[in-house]
């Protein structure tokens, strides 16, 4: 009979307990679940660009919002009670999620990017030339003269999109560039030799400076100074090339006199005086 009463004291009280554990917080066993959705205005997510979600439901009651960053494995708590969030760098290369819950329901309905939190926007380039370039002086006229050919980095976090090449300066006529449009460039990527720029042929004696550019959108502009410079040519001409010889160079009698028969006075035999014998007339008496 003991055993009876023990059993009985221990159901009754089973049930007491029950009957309390419901009727402990009537409010939240009265809680309805709430329907909807949570969604992003944002197409893109960026370091410094504050990202707001929105819900379309049937919730109600005070509502509170929970941000979360995802990362393998767990997910870290970052700000409540705002609908809008703006990344920090820790964030890059993760997904962020929002989560709404209201006080008069219960659960919690949330969303998460589907695009990583990405840097802030860096656009820049850098040129394997900088400051001045002075080509090497030429005689008029030079032969062709050596190009000089540049290298572009990509200094930035996003791609370059096209860029210009130009030549800018008084005497940008004086030069030739290989392009004047180059493709998009990605990140951290380099384009050896992208474009050269040489003298032209034939310029007349003088120094000849220009400016080279390479600009493209979001502000994207380098730029270097060349410069050349041509030395006049002196020149005469005469009248008398190669070698000239001048006639042998005798005097005037010994010239008359060469090879020829001399015919004196009666008195003396003719002779033939040859060249270059000396003439030696002896005394004449009449």
């Amino acid at each position: 009979m003991k055993n009876i009463h023990i059993k009985v004291f221990f159901a009754i009280f089973t049930v007491l307990g029950l009957i309390f554990t419901t009727c402990s917080n009537p409010a939240d066993s009265a809680k309805p679940a709430f329907t909807g959705q949570v969604s992003f205005i944002n197409t893109t997510f960026r370091v410094g660009e504050p990202v707001t979600a929105i819900f379309n439901g049937n919730g109600t009651g005070e509502q509170t919002w929970q941000w979360y960053r995802i990362t393998p494995g767990t997910e870290v708590e970052l700000t409540s009670n705002s609908n809008t969030y703006t990344p920090v760098d820790a964030d890059i290369g993760f997904p962020i999620k929002a989560s709404i819950s209201f006080a008069d329901q219960s659960g919690s309905i949330s969303a998460t990017t589907a695009q990583l939190v990405a840097p802030v926007p860096n656009y820049g380039i850098s040129l394997s030339e900088t400051g001045s370039y002075i080509f090497p002086d030429a005689v008029q006229g030079y032969k062709a003269q050596m190009p000089l050919s540049v290298t572009i980095t990509n200094t930035g976090n996003q791609a370059t999109v096209s860029l210009t090449v130009a030549l800018l300066g008084e005497d940008e006529n004086a030069f030739t560039l290989s392009t004047e449009s180059l493709n998009n460039i990605n990140p951290g990527s380099s384009v050896p030799n992208a474009f050269t720029v040489i003298p032209n042929n034939d310029l007349d004696a003088g120094t000849y400076t220009a400016t080279v550019t390479v600009s493209g959108g979001n502000n994207i502009s380098e730029q270097f100074n060349i410069s050349f410079s041509v030395t006049a040519t002196y020149s005469i001409a005469l009248s008398e090339t190669d070698t000239y010889t001048f006639p042998l160079a005798v005097s005037a009698l010994m010239h008359l006199m060469s090879g020829l028969t001399m015919i004196l006075p009666s008195i003396y035999t003719p002779q033939l005086l040859p060249y270059p014998a000396p003439i030696i007339f002896p005394p004449y008496s009449m």
